[in-house]
């Protein structure tokens, strides 16, 4: 990631219309993971650049989408944020479900027809990265008891190998350090490495000392491919699709091609989004739908109080239409 970053910061600090920059990678900020990196840009004074903030975005999209192994995606923040989620394009809709494989099957799809209308919409992106490797312990109860291993005793075991449990501290006259018990840096890179792992169990041997039960022993190791994080809104399980609007596209466009696309959403078997999925706008999106909601109300209360006013000073009901419709 670090050397990806490096080849963006190259082409932009080329870029004439930059005054200045900082880049940063890691799980800090609006980034959950390692393999993600933030760059913030001030850009020089309007008068010494033929560009505004968007046509700098865009002269730069096309930059950077030669460069491989990196996605880049770019937006001209508001100067408030109204609520959302830090996400890598400007408005966002979150898909929400209890039910999480059904949550990650069904949101990448509703992405994919989003990312295919670029007419609409331009950097369509998620937070959801279900290709992180991972390891999945099956316990086997039933052969852990018989060893005298408990599901906890596992916990505290694999704990102990990738964790960070304190032991004791060294105190010296200007400082403490905490003693940390962890594996050696080789067998935590290697997932092979578990099933070497010791349990000690609750039974006795022969000679009267603890056994020590191989991790492999009570339980099965699997790999498997899953999310990074999981994301939640509301307290349920949420994936939220970020987008920016392509120039010349009003954002009550793009949201109804959003609302019509979900309409229309399929499987390969032909069946539509379920029901248990709920589909909500955040941040500056969800300000507009609301206000968007209460318009009609707004306009209709607003002709009726100038109606009254003018039949007031008018001292007529027929002056006032005649005036409002001119």
């Amino acid at each position: 990631m670090r050397q990806h970053q490096l080849e963006a910061t190259k082409i932009i600090a080329a870029d004439t219309n930059v005054d200045a920059f900082m880049s940063s990678i890691g799980a800090a900020g609006p980034s959950a993971t390692l393999n993600q990196g933030r760059m913030f840009m001030r850009l020089k004074d309007r008068s010494e650049r033929n560009l505004d903030a968007n046509g700098v975005i865009q002269e730069l999209r096309r930059k950077l989408a030669g460069l491989p192994g990196l996605n880049v995606f770019m937006q001209n923040p508001p100067l408030i944020r109204v609520g959302g989620r830090p996400t890598k394009s400007l408005y966002q809709y979150s898909l929400q479900d209890t039910d999480v494989n059904e949550l990650f099957q069904w949101a990448p799809m509703l992405m994919n027809k989003m990312a295919a209308d670029r007419t609409m919409f331009q950097d369509v992106t998620s937070d959801l990265q279900i290709a992180n490797p991972q390891v999945n312990v099956d316990i086997d109860r039933d052969k852990a008891a018989a060893l005298g291993v408990t599901p906890e005793q596992i916990e505290n075991a694999l704990y102990d190998a990738f964790g960070e449990k304190q032991s004791s501290t060294i105190y010296t006259e200007v400082a403490e350090y905490w003693v940390v018990f962890e594996l050696e840096p080789q067998f935590q890179l290697d997932p092979t490495a578990l099933a070497r792992l010791y349990i000690t169990s609750s039974s006795t041997g022969t000679n009267g000392a603890a056994k020590l039960v191989p991790l492999s022993a009570v339980a099965k190791l699997t790999r498997d491919l899953g999310p990074s994080t999981i994301a939640h809104v509301g307290q349920l399980p949420a994936v939220t699709i970020s987008f920016n609007l392509p120039p010349g596209v009003s954002l009550s466009t793009a949201v109804g091609q959003l609302e019509k696309i979900e309409a229309d959403l399929t499987d390969e078997t032909g069946q539509h989004l379920p029901a248990t999925i709920t589909g909500s706008f955040q941040g500056t999106a969800a300000v507009f739908q609301s206000s968007q909601r209460g318009f009609v109300a707004l306009l209709i209360m607003a002709v009726l109080l100038i109606y009254i006013i003018i039949g007031i000073l008018y001292e007529s009901f027929i002056h006032p239409v005649t005036i409002l419709s001119g």
